[in-house]
């Protein structure tokens, strides 16, 4: 088995890119510090890392550097800058594949079955930075080795190796652009695009699209904004109102730009550290927060704050300088420091060498002095100036900033205003509770990496044959900006991932960026855009459930004498469904995104208006009395994924196997029994 080294010390995307890799057949370990990383290469015969820019100890670029000088396995470069900006330093970095976050793990696989099926011995002739190729001039060679040739393009291409069924892939594409609702001011409607899903019933195999809202809409210029209708401002009062926070108060860091931070209120509302002090600021001055000094820190005029104190002789300004008591001999008047006198354990006066013997007849203590080394200056008390750790020049006291950092707490006599400008987060999370939905707002879940997360509002649904979990993600456009940036939506999509959350939508405001709305579109994010949260409120819960096609002709609703397991069992599941204000359809065929054709035994969906739920379930049935194996449910678990259906359900008869048991566990498939039926009817 192949061996693959992760490098990264984003504990999610080492998790994430860690479990995909596994499940392509591929042993990989992963790291957060390229140390850890050379020492796993040089003892486990590694065959490729993939380094990602952000390590503990060091970028990701100079770790290219560190992991070359040591071997000559082939590297992929992870990063978030533009390809032109890496093009210039594929020579001097060493790597030989570059690609930008986020990354395409379907591509990240195929590039890395290229650099596994490259001959040894191959010549180099590029490097390959994205989809395009790098022109090398020569062979590059490091200390003690010489540096193995990267493949050709053509031949990464031609060497590319398809996806075993097993594998997991990246979720079909499905366009995700905000739906519309009737009537709302300063709203364009663009037309809808086709739908993606198609269901054929049998035996007639009638084509009837899933219904998928695909239009556009952008709301135009609201009058009477407030300054709570910034998303962030929103949901950081939110957090005050419902008790998730009470007082806020400042970390000292010197590390942080500058010198202070509010990382409890960074990781809520998705912000810079001077992005929080203006949110909070903001709501000081409208008095929503009241404020407190909690210290006073101090900037030199370069605006750092990386500042440390020193002792100076007030003479030279040298801090050479030695403490302790100054001693004068009567005798011949010397004034000195007492470690000066002391020799052998006797008093020697430095100057004339007699013995001093008594205090206040041979000599006496003057007090606490220093003395500086550089110009023999003595003195009481020294001058103190301010270092900053990192330019190294010193500043006296009356050159420094003095900044007062703030603690904020609640203004208590706001609550009830507040709760009423609130009113739009309110009625969507009733709206949801309307759909049967249970509702935590803010709620902070472990994912399977270790991180912690905060999600705007998770609602989970059971519907006792599966579980609905939908997570919702209110991101607002980076002060200056005019959309939602990749990188916001890329960090909810991780977060959305990492927890285990199947549904997942965002309320970009005003809206999300071109790159931001393909990677929605691809990891099958269901998008909502307008300037503020009420426009985006009032078009969920005002618009009409979309037009579902018509139920399948099979009469599934009642039980016949004579039917077999499998059909009784398929019956009950059926009329259960429907009950649930589902839309059932018996033997549906779903087109893949592979081009297959896939056959369901059950398939349903639901119109929940902010999503549309999909279940597929699949009935197995074994004649000769045996545990039905893995292989019935990876067959299964393969075509609905082809098909995008992110909830699956798999009836066996009579029973399923421990292995076929464990399997559906690890690809996230509900087991369904015989003797589970009854909790259906």
């Amino acid at each position: 088995m192949s061996q693959i080294l992760f490098l990264s010390s984003d504990p999610v995307l080492k998790q994430k890119s860690i479990e995909l890799l596994s499940q392509s057949g591929l042993d990989t370990s992963g790291v957060a510090t390229c140390l850890d990383g050379l020492l796993i290469i040089d003892k486990n015969g590694i065959e490729v890392a993939i380094i990602d820019e952000e390590l503990a100890d060091m970028s990701g670029y100079e770790a290219c550097l560190r992991v070359r000088q040591h071997s000559d396995i082939p590297i992929v470069l992870l990063g978030s800058v533009t390809e032109s900006e890496v093009r210039a330093k594929v020579e001097e970095l060493g790597f030989d594949i570059y690609l930008r976050k986020p990354i395409s793990p379907r591509k990240l696989m195929a590039r890395i079955r290229a650099l596994l099926k490259r001959p040894a011995t191959e010549k180099k002739e590029s490097i390959i930075v994205g989809e395009k190729p790098v022109e090398i001039k020569s062979s590059i060679t490091y200390p003690g080795i010489t540096r193995p040739e990267a493949a050709k393009p053509s031949e990464v291409l031609k060497n590319k190796v398809e996806p075993a069924i097993f594998k997991v892939e990246p979720e079909p594409p499905v366009q995700v652009v905000p739906p519309v609702a009737a009537n709302v001011p300063g709203m364009q409607v663009v037309p809808p695009q086709p739908p993606r899903e198609q269901v054929v019933l049998s035996p007639a195999r009638e084509q009837t699209a899933v219904p998928q809202v695909n239009q556009e809409a952008r709301i135009g210029e609201q009058t009477g904004e407030t300054a709570l209708e910034d998303v962030r401002t929103l949901k950081l009062v939110d957090a005050l109102v419902n008790g998730k926070l009470t007082e806020i108060t400042p970390v000292i860091d010197l590390s942080m730009k500058l010198g202070y931070g509010y990382p409890t209120v960074d990781g809520l509302i998705d912000s810079s550290d001077q992005e929080t002090v203006n949110t909070l600021e903001n709501l000081a001055k409208n008095g929503i927060l009241i404020r407190s000094p909690f210290e006073k820190l101090y900037t030199d005029p370069e605006g750092l704050m990386q500042l440390f104190p020193i002792e100076c002789c007030p003479r030279c300004d040298s801090g050479n300088l030695v403490k302790g008591q100054l001693v004068e001999h009567f005798n011949c008047g010397y004034v000195g420091l007492d470690k000066e006198y002391r020799q052998d354990g006797r008093y020697i006066c430095p100057k004339c060498h007699r013995e001093l013997r008594l205090i206040g007849t041979d000599y006496r203590n003057i007090g606490i002095h220093y003395r500086c080394l550089g110009c023999n200056e003595v003195f009481t008390t020294p001058v103190v100036k301010w270092r900053n750790l990192k330019t190294r020049k010193v500043w006296t006291a009356e050159e420094l900033t003095e900044i007062t950092v703030y603690s904020y707490i609640f203004s208590p006599d706001k609550k009830g205003w507040l709760e009423f400008q609130l009113k739009p987060k309110t009625q969507l999370v009733d709206f949801l509770r309307g759909q049967g939905y249970q509702i935590q707002e803010l709620a902070q879940l472990t994912g399977s990496s270790g991180a912690m997360h905060t999600v705007d509002i998770l609602a989970i649904r059971d519907d006792i044959l599966t579980k609905i979990n939908l997570g919702i993600g209110i991101l607002v456009a980076s002060a200056g900006e005019s959309e939602v940036s990749l990188e916001a939506l890329f960090k909810f999509d991780t977060r959305a991932y990492d927890v285990g959350i199947n549904y997942k939508v965002v309320i970009a405001i005003p809206k999300l960026g071109y790159e931001a709305t393909n990677f929605a579109n691809r990891q099958m994010i269901r998008a909502f855009e307008a300037k503020t949260l009420g426009s985006v409120v009032s078009d969920i819960t005002g618009k009409p459930s979309a037009r579902l096609s018509p139920q399948s002709t099979t009469d599934s609703g009642q039980l016949y004498d004579g039917q077999t397991p499998a059909t009784s069992a398929r019956t009950t599941v059926v009329r259960f469904l429907r009950n649930r204000g589902y839309e059932v359809f018996e033997r549906a065929q779903i087109l893949g995104k592979s081009g297959v054709d896939h056959i369901f035994d059950i398939y349903a969906r639901r119109d929940d208006k902010i999503i549309m739920p999909t279940m597929a379930i699949g009935v197995a049935s074994s004649k000769s009395g045996e545990p039905v194996g893995i292989d019935e449910i990876a067959r299964f678990d393969a075509a609905a994924y082809d098909s995008g259906i992110r909830n699956k359900v798999f009836l066996g008869i009579p029973v399923i196997s421990p292995q076929a048991r464990q399997f559906a566990r690890q690809q996230r498939i509900d087991i369904l029994e015989p003797n589970d039926l009854g909790r259906l009817i």
